[in-house]
């Protein structure tokens, strides 16, 4: 929707965009939309009210309105302060992620942006990194502008970042994840690739989107050329709209889709084709007492032997040490954190055992190793105690955990989501009924 057809002839509204960049010297871009134009070229200012000083002059003789936060530097002008106006909410939205995805300050090729977004929220809705995890490769087919046969991974399980990246060459998923498990992160980082991630920061950019399509994070496209970040094209931003169109439209029982996109003279169709996810989810849902017998209040559950009761249960009885040390209010994120870092313990010991990966444990120990001097003091003397936990408490049971979610319940109360597989070589078992 153009502002011309929501704004009455010879007015305008104006709204803040920003803070861009980091530190003391950062500032904002304050954008004028009227309704009868393109946007009023912006004014990037570290105040309000030399922003809109520069920018009064260029409204003159229109009736403007601005964002109630500007309210009192915009008196000076006559500007009068007004919520944003419904029907722009999506425009600002849109230039908000044209500032942060491109040098400029406007986006001289909105209809990419807003499919793009539009793509995205059908994508976070349908979620497809519930069911697959980024070393199951997906083989992709592209038709159009740019052809060919290209190869996917979803991103998100284990508490990662959410999104899907896209490489140019068959293998690069099986390859990016041999690196990585060698400790040859920069090696990995390496291959050509194109991505699209959910972000939560900038916090303006999220808000501005939030308020838009009721994301609680916000779409970025990302490209990597011989290891750095490179500029995207409009044929990159058409790739990432088919795709995330066609992932949207997937789940295990219909493994493939196709998504079109277009843009001018681009038009490109994808076809993807998803394996058969390899975890199962044997636990729907864990929360209320289970978290409280866990250590958030209270002592370690004692019921069922660890191989047979459910993973999620058995993940919060493993990290029990760790949520034993938790404050009494604990949010989302902290016990995500918690939980991942006896993930990432007790999968070690797994694959390591079971042959899968043969130096996890290893692996896992090199990269604590890498990190600041004070956070590493912190964190290794847990981790070797997760280990030893693992291996004389739980070594029967060889499932692999992943795919972790925590959230919380119309009431208030967390809740844990796990889903897991057995190792490559073991037959894999029917899930279990939700509790």
């Amino acid at each position: 929707m153009r502002p011309s057809d929501v704004l009455e002839p010879g007015s305008a509204y104006v709204f803040k965009l920003g803070p861009l960049g980091e530190g003391p010297e950062r500032a904002s871009a304050y954008i004028a939309l009227t309704a009868d134009g393109p946007p009023v070229l912006p004014v990037v200012a570290r105040g309000d009210g030399s922003a809109l000083a520069q920018l009064a002059p260029r409204l003159e003789g229109r009736r403007v309105q601005c964002e109630p936060r500007l309210g009192r530097a915009g008196a000076r002008h006559g500007f009068t302060p007004g919520p944003v106006p419904e029907a722009l909410v999506a425009v600002r939205a849109g230039l908000a992620l044209s500032v942060l995805w491109e040098p400029g300050l406007t986006d001289p090729r909105p209809g990419l942006v807003a499919s793009l977004l539009e793509a995205a929220t059908a994508l976070w809705e349908n979620a497809p990194w519930r069911e697959w995890t980024h070393d199951e490769p997906f083989s992709l087919h592209v038709e159009g502008g740019v052809r060919g046969e290209w190869e996917g991974c979803i991103l998100g399980s284990g508490h990662l970042e959410y999104g899907f990246a896209l490489y140019p060459e068959p293998g690069s998923v099986a390859r990016v994840g041999a690196l990585i498990t060698q400790g040859r992160e920069e090696v990995a980082s390496l291959l050509d690739a194109v991505a699209l991630t959910f972000e939560e920061t900038p916090s303006w950019v999220r808000s501005a989107v939030r308020a838009a399509t009721g994301l609680p994070r916000f779409p970025l496209p990302l490209q990597m050329t011989g290891g750095e970040l490179s500029l995207l094209g409009p044929a990159d931003l058409v790739l990432l709209t088919a795709t995330a169109r066609a992932l949207a439209d997937v789940s295990p029982q219909q493994r493939e889709a196709t998504g079109h996109a277009s843009f001018e003279a681009i038009r490109l169709s994808v076809h993807v084709e998803l394996p058969v996810p390899r975890y199962v989810r044997v636990c729907e849902d864990v929360g209320g007492e289970m978290l409280a017998d866990a250590g958030l209040r209270g002592r370690p559950p004692h019921g069922p032997s660890v191989a047979t009761s459910r993973v999620s249960e058995a993940l919060l009885t493993f990290a029990q040490p760790l949520l034993a040390q938790l404050p009494g209010e604990v949010d989302e994120e902290a016990l995500s954190e918690v939980l991942v870092f006896a993930m990432t313990a007790w999968n070690a010991v797994v694959l390591e055992s079971v042959g899968e990966a043969p130096s996890a444990v290893a692996v896992a120990r090199a990269q604590l190793e890498r990190l600041p001097s004070q956070e590493r003091a912190f964190l290794m003397p847990h981790f070797e105690r997760l280990v030893r936990r693992k291996r004389r408490h739980f070594a029967e049971d060889l499932r692999v955990m992943q795919a972790l979610e925590v959230y919380r319940r119309p009431g208030g109360d967390l809740a844990v989501r796990v889903m897991a597989r057995w190792p490559r070589e073991e037959e894999e078992p029917q899930p279990e009924a939700p509790a």
